[in-house]
């Protein structure tokens, strides 16, 4: 459950490779909020036998070789998972990633790999995504639209800009690593440029801001010190 298995390589499979191959050995195998991903690698071959594996739903491969047991409306197949920085071996889920807040709640652990508690519906794989947003938002990639100034920032505010083609009420959000809101603010945006001092008034930590405009979310990571 909640297992990660990335950039590997094998002789028949990159991920798991199954085998029962006299009477008496048995293999039974259960997975939720699982994420093979193996670029171009097979995720999952059977060596022999009958093994037998089971979906209770979350879970991503990139390539088709667990379509016949990916087999739950949760499961995800042929698509990546779009993680941080598969270069330096980093595979904590981006904000955009389709794994995030996709897996399947029932049973799944309330801690990660990291020890960082669930913030909000479960994520797949080892890795929770911080970024916590309200259900039914779909995260943009932020590309320069949303900047703080300075950031890790020490005083008791920071200069906020959004930059983008929005206009009407948006909402401004500051959530901790526990996907606790510790203040919002609602305001209206009439201008390409939206520009404000953004109070601090929390305790030093490692805190996310939003902005959504009700269906969208622009997310920036705050240092407060």
């Amino acid at each position: 459950m909640n297992n990660t298995f990335a950039q590997n390589s094998g002789t028949l499979a990159a991920g798991i490779a199954n085998w029962t191959g006299t009477l008496e050995a048995f293999s039974e195998m259960t997975m939720q909020n699982c994420i093979f991903w193996h670029e171009g690698g097979i995720g999952y071959a059977i060596e022999d036998g009958t093994p037998q594996l089971t979906s209770n739903g979350g879970n991503l491969s990139d390539d088709n070789s667990l379509a016949p047991y990916f087999t739950h409306p949760k499961d995800i197949l042929l698509e990546e998972p779009t993680f941080v920085d598969t270069d330096d071996y980093d595979y904590h889920l981006t904000d955009i990633s389709v794994g995030v807040n996709d897996g399947v709640d029932a049973g799944a652990p309330p801690l990660y790999l990291e020890g960082n508690p669930r913030n909000s519906v479960v994520d797949m794989g080892a890795y929770e995504n911080q970024t916590a947003v309200n259900t039914g938002e779909r995260v943009l990639p932020n590309m320069g639209l949303l900047s703080l100034s300075p950031n890790p920032a020490t005083a008791s505010s920071t200069k906020f800009m959004l930059a983008n083609e929005w206009r009407g009420n948006l909402e401004i959000r500051v959530a901790n690593v526990l996907g606790e809101y510790v203040y919002t603010m609602k305001i209206t945006k009439s201008t390409a440029e939206l520009h404000l001092d953004l109070p601090l008034n929390m305790r030093a930590g490692v805190y996310t801001v939003q902005v959504s405009n009700g269906s969208e979310v622009v997310v920036e990571r705050l240092i407060r010190l």
